[in-house]
């Protein structure tokens, strides 16, 4: 799907003969997952409850975290993490564009 996202700004979604969405990817993207994934390597050990503060654990084993944060806020968030917890890697993703979509399929689109 990378090839989707790099090429495509507009897409048609159809179900069936029915036409679940017409429009623009960003938009779509925006609209099904407000939020961006910060994916971190840690230099010591930390809690998912320690993280919690900074947005929405989606996984934690202590020296590895995936957090979901708001995106209007993922900068401030990220800011505020990285002065406050040793993280020793930091990247910052989309959520992929396949899972948009199958939540187009179950009809989370409105």
């Amino acid at each position: 799907m990378a090839d989707v996202t790099a090429l495509c700004q507009r897409i048609i979604v159809i179900d069936k003969g029915h036409v679940l969405y017409d429009g623009n990817l960003r938009a779509l993207i925006e609209r099904i997952a407000p939020y961006k994934i910060i994916r971190l390597q840690l230099e010591m050990p930390i809690t998912s409850s320690e993280l919690n503060q900074f947005g929405h654990v989606e996984s934690c084993d202590g020296v590895t975290a995936v957090l979901h944060v708001p995106r209007a806020q993922a900068t401030e968030s990220a800011a505020h993490l990285l002065a406050q917890v040793r993280v020793g890697d930091v990247t910052f993703e989309e959520p992929p564009v396949e899972d948009i979509i199958r939540e187009v399929f179950a009809g989370k689109v409105w």
